[in-house]
């Protein structure tokens, strides 16, 4: 169990991370 949590906490840092990105991205775009 606490390996699965750890897991979904890393994932949702990692979709935080690529979520920030894209939207750095358009701005810059723009």
């Amino acid at each position: 169990m606490i390996i699965e949590l750890n897991f979904l906490d890393k994932f949702n840092d990692h979709i935080k991370r690529m979520l920030l990105e894209e939207e750095e991205n358009e701005s810059q775009d723009t």
